[in-house]
């Protein structure tokens, strides 16, 4: 349903209600819970309206409400707006404005319409070239708005148009794990997590569906290697690796060794859990040297985590956070920053057997793959601002990644045969 507009009466001066254009108005202190309704109402209008209104409706009122404050809608919203600047919080605001950002982009998402989401990017990207205004009100929005555009959360607000905007920067193409990253993260608003959460699926099936078509033509004897599209960078390398991660799914392939060490640990103490885990991780990644490197440094690592819990036997939350343990260990630790283990291992050419060393960790407690991707994903955005030159070894392992877990997702791929 199409927006209906309205005339708007001009409030009095003396009345001492909102008037955008007001600059004589005083402002008044705002409580917690006037802001929290404030934000409310913001929020309650623009589901309703997302669901209601035609998407180019929705972003003129967006573009009113959010770059002009002004409503020339019956939704009268620009009274709530005015209560969130009077409070002065720019955080709030800020808050506020990425909510409804999701709000909408949750509502567009489910009914395919991408070029809204595009269009809503534009026009908060378009706000920087309008002049601050006159009235002290628009001047705090403008100058707020602005300082949003330069946030973490704007950056990644834009990273749901990557599917159709191509980026030539190296970190376009791992924007799954980023997306992951922020569904996990519990600081975003929920909208923008199931946001995340539903686009970073979207992706990795895509990223299948085209693997799979390339690994079909590819079998063919006729093919031709101009027609078909390489979902990968790992070029004529990526078939032959497909067939070497692939024989590791005939017997005592990963998913049995892994069903054979999860049945032995069955009732197991927690202290000889970790003992058998060091070398359930380690068993047949490898050459020898490698082997009884990692197997020496994750029995120390694992020796000494929840000793508290030594003595109680194994159950489903105490695997699921040594499982996310050993992920830190394996890629980037708590303090957000890489771990050593990745980095020997990139640096010494063996990306395929740290990615197995990941998929055997996913293999015993699969809810860590989410945990695993949002690693990758803090991992992304920590090399992010490196040139790609100086990331062609994380570039590799990524790809290898991909390439991997894609074929063990399911035991129905079309991949996994």
């Amino acid at each position: 349903m199409a927006s209906r507009v309205v005339k708007q009466p001009i409030i009095s001066r003396n009345s001492r209600k909102y008037d955008p254009w007001d600059l004589m108005f005083k402002e008044e202190a705002v409580t917690d819970s006037g802001v929290y309704n404030a934000q409310t109402k913001i929020y309650d209008t623009f589901i309703t309206l997302a669901k209601t209104w035609a998407s180019n409706d929705v972003l003129s009122l967006f573009r009113q409400v959010f770059i002009h404050c002004v409503d020339s809608t019956e939704s009268n919203l620009t009274p709530a707006l005015y209560i969130l600047l009077q409070a002065g919080n720019e955080e709030d605001f800020h808050y506020t404005l990425n909510r409804v950002c999701y709000i909408l982009v949750n509502n567009w998402e489910t009914a395919r319409d991408q070029d809204a989401i595009i269009e809503l990017i534009d026009v908060l990207t378009m706000a920087t070239d309008l002049k601050t205004g006159n009235s002290p009100k628009l001047r705090k929005l403008r100058r707020w708005v602005t300082t949003f555009l330069e946030s973490q959360a704007f950056r990644d607000l834009k990273l749901y148009t990557s599917r159709e905007t191509q980026s030539s920067h190296w970190t376009h193409r791992y924007t799954s794990y980023l997306l992951t990253a922020q569904s996990l993260n519990q600081n975003n608003p929920d909208e923008q997590r199931l946001a995340a959460n539903i686009a970073s699926n979207e992706m990795r099936r895509e990223f299948k569906r085209n693997l799979a078509m390339y690994t079909l033509q590819s079998d063919k004897s006729n093919y031709s290697t101009d027609t078909l599209k390489n979902p990968t960078l790992l070029g004529e390398h990526v078939l032959p690796l497909i067939r070497k991660i692939l024989t590791k799914k005939g017997k005592f392939g990963c998913q049995d060794v892994a069903n054979i060490f999860l049945a032995q640990s069955k009732n197991a103490k927690f202290k000889h859990f970790k003992r058998g885990l060091a070398e359930y991780i380690v068993f047949a990644i490898g050459s020898e040297e490698i082997t009884k490197l990692l197997q020496t440094q994750i029995s120390e690592y694992l020796e000494t985590l929840y000793t508290h819990y030594d003595k109680r036997p194994v159950d489903d939350a105490i695997l699921l956070r040594t499982a996310n343990q050993m992920i830190d260990f394996l890629i980037m630790n708590r303090r957000g920053t890489p771990a050593p283990t990745m980095t020997l291992l990139l640096s010494k050419g063996y990306a395929l057997t740290l990615a197995i060393l990941l998929l055997k960790v996913i293999m015993i407690s699969p809810k860590s793959r989410k945990y695993l991707e949002g690693k990758i994903g803090d991992l992304v955005s920590y090399y992010g601002e490196l040139p790609e030159g100086e990331c062609q070894w994380l570039i590799q392992f990524l790809e290898i990644l991909n390439v991997t877990f894609t074929i063990y997702s399911d035991r129905g791929s079309t991949l996994g045969g």
